[in-house]
């Protein structure tokens, strides 16, 4: 449970605030002297429109830190020199026809039931990469259609 305390605590923590209050505005009341600002222009952080810049020094002026005038002018860039002319190349044997490639056979990844296959053998217990090359072989030889006919054909084979 929570409890609460009682309500004459609240009402005393209240009471307390008050003359807290109270004093403080007393205090400030009478030394008005310390807590006002000696000047108008010190009433504000800086005046609108300007912002003094502060004499902190960050780092240590040194020769290596600071440029000289003479660093600062740019260097003009140097002529580049004129491209040798390229001389004609000789004419170009005709290259040979090439030969026509043979059809390529189907590949295993583009059949619709390769990653449904290679799941069902890693659930069966073999190696990811074992049951890839397995998949692969079984889908290009025998084409199964249905995922049982892919097990049975797999299994066939193994034993």
């Amino acid at each position: 449970m929570n409890p609460q305390p009682e309500p004459i605590i609240g009402v005393m923590l209240a009471f307390a605030l008050m003359i807290f209050l109270l004093v403080s505005f007393a205090v400030g009341w009478v030394n008005y002297e310390k807590y006002t600002p000696k000047k108008k222009s010190d009433w504000d952080l800086f005046k609108i429109g300007e912002i003094y810049d502060e004499d902190d020094q960050y780092y240590t002026a040194s020769p290596t830190n600071l440029m000289r005038a003479a660093d600062r002018v740019a260097k003009p860039k140097p002529v580049a020199k004129p491209k040798p002319v390229a001389k004609p190349k000789p004419m170009a044997k005709p290259k040979p026809v090439a030969k026509p490639k043979p059809v390529a056979k189907p590949k295993p990844k583009d059949h619709p039931l390769f990653d449904d296959c290679v799941l069902a053998l890693v659930s069966l217990g073999n190696k990811k990469t074992e049951s890839k090359k397995i998949a692969a072989d079984i889908l290009v030889e025998s084409n199964p259609s249905t995922i049982e006919e892919f097990i049975k054909i797999a299994y066939s084979k193994k034993t």
